[in-house]
């Protein structure tokens, strides 16, 4: 049996200057530390300044200070992989999430609200993973875009709920990081987040991710002073989407009183198809201008 003065473990945890654990990190810093934690058999110190543990091993110290109240044990039983952190203080949700992947950065609904473009607060969180690059994808035909949209929209199962918020990880396609920015936020930490022009585009493609298409409708309204155009038609010519959703957001532009200039620079992308505003549409109508399905009374 083991006992760990209380003081300094907090005070080692303080030092670190952070909020956030890995496993390996703490196990890193336990590994440092636990000698000089350890209080001498015969000390005269009350035990509750003291951290009882099983043996001076991380697993039973780790236990232990959690027990204690000095560390949070969090928990994310994702399907595909369990992820686990532990945390010192307060620590904001975005920062847990962000702590899942230096590389992953919040999107859809999640960077709607981040971008001050709704007055909805989201109960689900999107966290998005990219995947390595692959080929390209294959030839598009009416048919098989009439037959993908009158599906429903295939979501992710890499879910979990924490302290009743869902966290969704999207594992999207590589865009090698397009419009991805650091933002600052007042009273927690810095998150990657998808900057404007980007989650008007993601919000496009994926409405179902990003509270559905009247909070899309509403994102573009609040966009409309400060986003640029020529920059998110710069960003669409990168994605190079097969699906054209150009018509999509010429729409959803036009819907919101965009100036006719900046609508033309949608129609440069070429228009050989009829599109959907969302999948699953019960008896919509087809926008002439820009050869869209969107549901009747939009």
């Amino acid at each position: 049996m083991a006992r760990l003065k209380k003081n300094l473990i907090r005070r080692a945890l303080q030092e670190a200057k952070r909020s956030i654990f890995a496993p390996p990190e703490l196990s890193e810093l336990l590994q440092k530390h636990i000698d000089e934690w350890t209080a001498d058999t015969g000390g005269a110190i009350p035990e509750r300044a003291l951290v009882t543990t099983k043996s001076p091993g991380v697993s039973d110290v780790t236990q232990a200070i959690v027990q204690a109240g000095i560390l949070e044990k969090a928990t994310l039983p994702f399907p595909f992989r369990q992820d686990t952190r532990y945390l010192f203080g307060k620590v904001d949700l975005l920062d847990l999430v962000q702590s899942l992947s230096d590389q992953g950065y919040f999107t859809h609904f999640t960077a709607i609200h981040l971008n001050d473009l709704t007055e909805q607060i989201p109960k689900t969180v999107y966290f998005n993973v990219e995947q390595r690059a692959s080929g390209g994808a294959g030839q598009l035909t009416q048919e098989a875009l009439n037959r993908a949209f009158k599906a429903e929209a295939r979501v992710s199962s890499n879910v979990v709920e924490y302290k009743g918020t869902r966290i969704v990880k999207v594992n999207g396609r590589n865009t090698n990081q397009l419009g991805v920015l650091a933002k600052r936020r007042a009273k927690a930490g810095a998150v990657r987040v998808t900057d404007p022009e980007r989650t008007l585009i993601d919000a496009t493609v994926r409405p179902a991710y990003s509270g559905g298409i009247a909070v899309v409708a509403r994102a573009f309204e609040l966009a409309k002073e400060s986003v640029s155009v020529n920059k998110l038609t710069a960003y669409l010519r990168k994605l190079r989407y097969v699906y054209p959703y150009h018509q999509a957001l010429g729409f959803y532009m036009e819907r919101a009183g965009y100036d006719e200039p900046l609508l033309k620079l949608l129609e440069q992308f070429p228009i050989e198809y009829d599109f959907y505003l969302q999948h699953a549409m019960k008896s919509p109508v087809l926008n002439k201008r820009w050869r869209l399905y969107v549901p009747k009374g939009f």
